[in-house]
């Protein structure tokens, strides 16, 4: 089976008098009360189709991308394939290693001066270890990424290769075997540096990876956690969604990241209409306390979850065609069944039909014979999906039929001759 580009994406809601009151709060330097009225707005705000262009002008992040995690689907792409810096979402990269490298997950680790070690003069989120503190891998994982904790992510690098730098070369060879091609780690946190660098549609599939892993799916839909040394973590990502009075519809898992050259950054897995979407937001060059990133994603979420589901545009053995069989001295008739289901996410309200490029009439000959053609399934008339289909065309079951058909075949031969 084979997909097409998605048709155009449509969505938003005019948020021009929205942005003039956010904009006119922002100056009165109110983050709470910002907050309060942007997820007021925003709930009240309908969502009605419209082009990507202008569905890309109304969110503030400056990279976005949502993917259907099953099928590869891309639904938005803003700037999703340009080079970003992935701040904290680094950390996917960080659990997935670990995860993959230490399958105890109540395996010990002892904190030492070293998994410590430059943390505090980097300014680095922690979870508050102290060296001599033992905890679980599974405590680790889920310090890396609810409270995006630097020390738990050096002491599970640590754990993993025994020095960061070799966790690093780790991490970048599973980028590698990921398909991660414009995607280079030199810290194992996100701390900024220029030579380190990923993209959207990159994260998309390093977050495909997490999903994958119980684990890990488990972890970043977990509010809060207080592991066996007495430490309560909580998540960076439901943090924002509730300081900013925005609920992601389908929510089901994330990792934030920021840093000044980053921007707010928040890579999610949604679940909706059957459909499992990665949704990446990156670059939202707004305040610390004002967390663009988190609207932009329940605002494509909403618009999604209204506009959008899993479809069923194909069947097995659907018939798309009736064919016709001529024979010498009569017709008869046959069907062209498309071999496998085809699922696409669209609108709710497209429209769907298909084409065949198998001739509408096939002469019958003296031997069996395949004709092989292509089913094409559009939407709203934009090609979206395509399915190799074959005709068997059974020989003329009449000898003495054949015979003539042979005898004909010769003087039609002489006479182009």
């Amino acid at each position: 089976m084979q997909y097409a580009s998605s048709p155009a994406v449509h969505f938003s809601c005019n948020l021009l008098p929205v942005t003039a009151i956010i904009i006119a709060m922002k100056r009165l330097r109110s983050t709470w009360l910002l907050s309060l009225i942007t997820g007021l707005l925003l709930s009240l705000c309908p969502v009605y189709a419209m082009t990507p262009e202008e569905a890309a002008e109304q969110t503030e992040s400056d990279h976005m991308y949502i993917v259907d995690d099953d099928t590869g689907q891309v639904l938005f792409d803003k700037y999703g394939t340009d080079v970003i810096y992935p701040a904290s979402m680094t950390k996917l990269m960080t659990v997935l290693v670990a995860a993959e490298s230490l399958p105890d997950p109540e395996q010990e680790v002892t904190i030492t001066y070293d998994m410590l070690a430059g943390l505090a003069e980097a300014n680095a989120s922690v979870v508050g270890y102290r060296a001599g503190v033992t905890v679980s891998v599974r405590s680790l994982l889920y310090g890396a990424l609810l409270p995006s904790g630097a020390d738990a992510v050096n002491a599970l690098g640590f754990t993993v290769s025994g020095s960061i730098p070799a966790f690093v070369d780790r991490m970048n060879q599973k980028a590698a075997e990921l398909g991660m091609n414009s995607t280079h780690f030199v810290n194992p946190t996100g701390l900024h540096d220029p030579d380190h660098y990923t993209t959207c549609s990159d994260l998309a599939v390093l977050m495909s990876a997490c999903h994958r892993i119980p684990l890990l799916h488990e972890i970043m839909t977990t509010p809060v956690y207080t592991d066996e040394a007495g430490y309560t973590m909580r998540s960076t990502a439901y943090s924002a969604m509730q300081a900013n009075g925005v609920e992601i519809a389908g929510y089901d898992g994330g990792k934030t990241g920021y840093t000044n050259a980053a921007g707010h950054c928040l890579a999610s897995y949604l679940s909706l209409n059957d459909m499992h979407l990665i949704v990446i937001a990156a670059h939202a060059m707004t305040p610390y306390a004002d967390w663009a990133h988190v609207r932009d994603t329940a605002f494509v979420a909403d618009w999604m979850n209204q506009e959008y589901s899993r479809r069923q545009v194909l069947y097995s053995e659907q018939s798309v065609q009736t064919v016709t069989l001529k024979h010498m001295f009569k017709e008869e008739t046959t069907e062209v069944l498309a071999n496998s289901p085809i699922w696409f996410d669209l609108r709710n309200d497209a429209g769907i039909t298909w084409v065949t490029d198998i001739p509408q009439v096939i002469e019958v000959g003296v031997e069996d014979r395949t004709v092989n053609g292509t089913i094409t399934v559009l939407a709203d008339g934009v090609p979206i999906a395509a399915q190799e289909v074959a005709v068997s065309v059974p020989r003329e079951p009449k000898l003495l039929v054949r015979i003539l058909m042979r005898i004909r075949s010769l003087f039609v031969k002489e006479e182009k001759e």
